[in-house]
């Protein structure tokens, strides 16, 4: 898996090429920070903690990312972790199936702080012993939606709140086509 970008021309995605931050191994997940500043994607090059890591590239003013900096070991463990997304306050969300959470994998919130990110923690009353993945804060942080696997093999989408700092419990959204396929 390759990080690829094309060019919005005339409302059509044109000139898809491949970014030079690849490596010969994955790179997946993209995400751009709402200040157009960073690209976030998770890998698992030679050189992380285990896994897929995740991973940040300042962006410069021609688009293009530069070099890929780890989020280092009190983001990333031994284990893997994907699906970043940052909050207005640039606190990180991921999902990663490390020790600690409710079982599989689990959607983790690291705080930002003056010196990178705070150790994460899960988001309790939103994990289940299914997998919950892709998550997006919604709302400045008040909420999330996120895909979690159902026995049938697929993903639905679900949201949560936060009320006085406890996540709530997760509801499925009912959307055409959030089906069980």
């Amino acid at each position: 898996w390759d990080l690829w970008q094309a060019r919005l021309q005339d409302k059509r995605w044109t000139q898809p090429q491949p970014l030079a931050l690849n490596s010969s191994a994955d790179e997946l997940d993209p995400f751009l920070s709402s200040d157009g500043r960073w690209l976030y994607f998770a890998s698992n090059r030679p050189g992380g903690h285990g896994g897929f890591d995740l991973y940040r590239a300042a962006l410069g003013a021609d688009g293009q990312p530069g070099v890929a900096e780890n989020l280092g070991s009190t983001v990333n463990g031994r284990q893997d972790e994907r699906s970043p997304a940052l909050a207005e306050d640039g606190g990180l969300l991921f999902s990663s199936n490390r020790r600690g959470g409710a079982g599989g994998w689990d959607l983790w919130q690291a705080h930002a702080g003056a010196a990178g990110f705070a150790a994460p923690t899960p988001l309790a009353g939103i994990n289940s012993a299914g997998d919950e993945l892709d998550g997006s804060w919604l709302g400045g942080g008040r909420g999330v939606v996120f895909a979690r696997a159902n026995a049938g093999g697929g993903a639905q989408l679900w949201l949560s709140h936060c009320r006085q700092g406890q996540w709530q419990a997760a509801t499925l959204l009912t959307l055409s086509f959030n089906s069980a396929d």
